[in-house]
């Protein structure tokens, strides 16, 4: 009788099962189509980054890192001449590494196949991932990416990354992976194992509480997002009460945390 073994992987293992998940996506095929507009490397930081971060482009035809923005080495210690896809990867947590497999093969579906080519630029996909710092220590960092480039055969071929730190915001790490847009339905939380929603009842927030989240997270005041919102601070923080019981959490960095990693902000 033949025994299957148990051993758990090594972690170069782990990070050679991403690479290869890279590879298969990647055809020998030379000619791309640029899906987004340029100016969306300068406007990228502002849009995504709800902490410090940095960002970058990767090549999937090559495996490489190219395009580097913000300042990488203030955030997870890795100057940008050392910046490379295998540096990264050596510093992602083992217990992470183990479902990013599953992440990537889970983005790479619903880019390929769930979707029509022409919403694939609205989409961005988000998901959380501790790497070690140069302290020895790990920290929480938010990762969202958006699809820049495809190939002559509609598969991806260069994407863009914002790696932000959100320890400050002490989020869980849940190994779920979301997509969203602003033009189109999102789906959060999502199992990347069957791209099924994890929480089976997920609470929904209206645009208006949604708006209100975002400015927080901002670090904006109750009464400094009235004055933007045209509302007054009453109101505001009713709004804020109403959605800390709605989601259960008992304060605003909770809510800011959850929503942030479920990419609902």
């Amino acid at each position: 009788m033949k025994l299957i073994s148990t051993m758990p992987l090594s972690k170069n293992q782990y990070i050679n099962q991403v690479v290869t998940v890279w590879q298969n996506q990647s055809l020998t095929d030379i000619q791309e189509t640029t899906i987004q507009k340029p100016t969306i490397v300068e406007e990228i930081g502002q849009y995504f980054a709800p902490g410090n971060y940095f960002y970058f482009i990767f090549n999937l035809c090559d495996l490489k890192i190219e395009s580097i923005g913000g300042d990488p080495f203030s955030v997870v210690g890795i100057n940008k001449e050392a910046l490379q896809i295998n540096t990264l990867m050596e510093a992602v947590h083992v217990d992470d590494l183990k479902t990013m497999q599953a992440k990537e093969e889970a983005a790479f579906e619903f880019f390929n196949n769930r979707i029509p080519i022409e919403q694939v630029p609205h989409y961005k996909a988000s998901s959380t991932f501790r790497l070690k710092t140069p302290t020895g220590g790990y920290r929480t960092f938010l990762r969202q990416g958006q699809v820049l480039a495809l190939n002559t055969y509609g598969k991806i071929r260069k994407t863009i990354n914002v790696i932000t730190d959100i320890t400050h915001l002490h989020p869980s790490i849940d190994q779920s992976i979301s997509f969203i847009s602003s033009k189109f339905p999102s789906f959060y939380s999502l199992d990347p194992y069957t791209l099924t929603p994890k929480d089976k009842n997920p609470i929904k927030f209206t645009q208006q509480e949604t708006t209100i989240i975002t400015l927080m997270a901002q670090g904006l005041s109750a009464k400094e997002i009235g004055i933007q919102l045209n509302s007054s601070v009453h109101t505001i923080r009713t709004h804020q009460k109403n959605m800390l019981h709605k989601t259960g959490f008992s304060n605003s960095v909770q809510l800011i945390a959850d929503c942030i990693k479920k990419g609902i902000i």
